[in-house]
């Protein structure tokens, strides 16, 4: 069903789910798009039985949503196709989702629709338990889309006979290499520092200690920060003061020197720090070039 300009309070439908003559949906919120819904519809308008997921980040809520979604479309498939009117019908196949066996007895477009929602869930939660077990945060928004792409490759190499011979969990050991580079762990330790002796920490990316930051901000992709100034910089110098930059929104502000574990290792940086860091890197430079030009005598 066509869910453009479809909306119900606030919350703008993106996805909907049509089975056993019953319509679920998924919507998202206008207004704070990390919040997500989904409702049993009735005669197309009629939107009743809203499960709300407004906690937790935006990527959680809606794998939440996605789960409720699908889960609550199979409950109504199982209401309409009792066991022994689908046993012998061609179209009817078996999946566990969530640790319940659900039959299907649907069309051909329903089954394949469905039967890819909940394959690509199971396989998302499946390598997003294999990160976590990695200190590694699977609902970051970065994580979360690099998580995606790992499943989609699963579902595409399996689809075109790749793989078939493999079990899913030896399948994501041999491809996450390909994304670890880039996944975050919920939050650095000092085996991500760089033990290189250093005596200025201008120019160089400071880890800072978790306790350093409120609690709300307590990930990993807050504790990266560009040291750009102050007396702090100096490890020798009585000042405690390093002014610079947070890699992550790139808000400049004053930490003090005993606020960090030390220096960043830059090769476990992700490729957004690394974006963001080459940007900052360069105002510095381009400010420090137009400060040299002003400087410079007249030669005139």
């Amino acid at each position: 069903m066509n869910n453009e300009n479809r909306t119900l309070a606030g919350y703008k439908i993106i996805k909907s789910l049509t089975v056993a003559n019953a319509e679920y949906v998924l919507g998202q919120n206008e207004n704070n798009p990390d919040f997500y819904a989904t409702w049993r519809v009735f005669d197309h308008d009629d939107f009743q039985w809203g499960a709300y997921f407004t906690d937790g980040n935006g990527a959680k809520n809606l794998l939440a949503a996605e789960k409720s979604l699908c889960q609550r479309a199979l409950t109504e498939v199982n209401n309409n196709y009792p066991e022994e009117e689908i046993e012998f019908t061609t179209s009817a196949i078996v999946r566990t989702l969530f640790g319940e066996r659900h039959r299907f007895g649907l069309t051909q477009d329903e089954m394949a629709m469905i039967h890819h929602a909940v394959e690509r869930q199971n396989i998302t939660e499946s390598i997003s338990t294999m990160v976590a077990d990695k200190n590694i945060d699977p609902y970051s928004e970065n994580n979360a889309k690099l998580i995606a792409k790992i499943a989609d490759k699963f579902i595409s190499d399996f689809n075109r006979g790749i793989g078939h011979n493999i079990a899913l969990e030896e399948y994501i050991k041999e491809h996450i290499a390909e994304f670890e580079k880039d996944l975050a762990p919920k939050l650095y330790d000092m085996s991500y520092l760089d033990t290189s002796p250093c005596s200025d920490y201008t120019g160089k990316v400071m880890l800072l200690r978790p306790d350093a930051l409120s609690e709300e901000y307590r990930e990993s992709k807050y504790q990266l920060f560009l040291a750009e100034g102050g007396f702090g910089c100096n490890p020798e110098s009585s000042g405690r003061a390093v002014i610079g930059h947070f890699l992550f929104d790139k808000e400049d502000t004053r930490m003090n020197r005993e606020d960090f574990f030390g220096v960043f290792d830059e090769k476990y940086l992700p490729e957004w720090a690394k974006e963001n860091l080459a940007e900052l890197r360069g105002d510095n430079n381009s400010e420090n070039n137009d400060s040299e030009d002003n400087d410079s005598p007249d030669m005139n």
